[in-house]
């Protein structure tokens, strides 16, 4: 961990909220716990990816990586696909 400097961490100020639900201490249609569901982790996701090496993660889990790249496209590729069948059909997946 960094001392001087160091950006904020959002996981260490998450924690204690999810652990209170969790245990049942708040429950779950709390307005604390909607403010943490609603605003801070959203915020947190992209702030731990701005401290992340994204360097290092992509040589760590380059098969992985390349494995999700791949089915990605293959189910983009299908979904272009069907729509456009049923484009062509004048079908509709709304029944």
């Amino acid at each position: 961990m960094r001392a001087l400097g160091a950006r904020p961490q959002p996981a260490p100020c998450l924690r204690p909220c999810l652990a209170a639900t969790a245990a049942g201490l708040i429950s779950p249609g709390a307005p604390s716990h909607d403010a943490v569901m609603e605003y801070l982790l959203p915020t947190a996701v992209p702030l731990l990816l701005l401290g992340a090496d994204l360097h290092r993660v992509v040589r760590t889990t380059g098969d992985l990586l390349k494995a999700f790249l791949i089915g990605s496209g293959v189910n983009l590729s299908h979904t272009v696909a069907v729509a456009g069948g049923l484009a062509r059909n004048n079908t509709s997946l709304i029944c």
